[in-house]
């Protein structure tokens, strides 16, 4: 064997030890993270708001996952996290395609479980900004409530921590916000637009104009994911219609 092909086979040697000291140290950092992160203290209960009929101001009424139907439950896990009630709180699939986007782009995203969202909108002090330490610190937490919590607390409390556009804050205020009516009282087409929503709550508030392919496609997924679950059957799915809100009334 030649020089180059001594020098080629040592360059090969050296980037697998490196990977491998990689890999080792990032799960021994973990591993103290994990250690030392606490599940921060629960923010304090929040207060139910009375409701406006113009569309605007901060509106909150927290419900129990008793109030919800199993239409309402289905829809968000169909939107946002389809393995909900399986995951450790985390997708590794995800978490893989965030790890390699924030290597290759420099771009933290995506990744997030209905978990992961929870964690960021209801506990205080974890934040929003895209930075690899506040990822790492909402991935952790995830992984904790999970274990510390049952699955239904977690949906519980992300239903009525999500933010749905219209100064609207749970499910309960948003059914309010967009349709006049209790979560309760939604249609499966209802829910499952509410559950579309939330991907991007300030452009779908008004789905209207140009708005409204977007966010009928953004409904058409969510139904789709809901027969793909098992929620409905095919020809249920086939049956909906999109059920574009009402226009929220102008301020006086």
């Amino acid at each position: 064997m030649g020089a180059a092909g001594r020098a080629g086979r040592l360059a090969g040697k050296l980037v697998v030890r490196f990977i491998v000291i990689a890999v080792v140290a990032s799960v021994a950092i973990f591993g103290l993270l994990y250690t030392t992160t606490p599940i921060p203290d629960a923010p304090r209960e929040p207060v139910s708001l009375s409701y406006g009929g113009d569309g605007h101001g901060a509106r909150h009424h927290p419900v129990p996952l008793s109030r919800v139907p199993r239409k309402v439950r289905m829809a968000f896990i169909a939107a946002e996290n389809r393995g909900f009630y399986d995951d450790p709180g985390v997708s590794v699939t995800g978490l893989a395609r965030a790890a390699w986007s924030t290597l290759v782009r420099d771009d933290v995203q995506g990744g997030s479980t209905i978990t992961q969202q929870m964690v960021r909108n209801y506990y205080p002090g974890i934040g929003l900004e895209q930075t690899v330490g506040r990822k790492l610190k909402e991935i952790i937490i995830a992984l904790k409530v999970t274990e510390a919590q049952s699955k239904d607390w977690i949906l519980e409390t992300y239903l009525n921590s999500i933010y749905f556009g219209r100064g609207a804050y749970g499910i309960e205020a948003a059914s309010q916000a967009y349709y006049k009516r209790h979560v309760q009282d939604l249609t499966t087409a209802q829910a499952a637009f509410l559950a579309a929503v939330v991907q991007r709550p300030n452009h779908f508030d008004r789905p209207y104009g140009a708005r409204r392919p977007a966010a009928e496609a953004r409904w058409r997924y969510v139904v789709d994911g809901m027969r793909e679950i098992g929620a409905l059957t095919p020809a249920e799915a086939a049956a909906l219609r999109y059920p574009s809100p009402p226009r929220p009334s102008r301020t006086r």
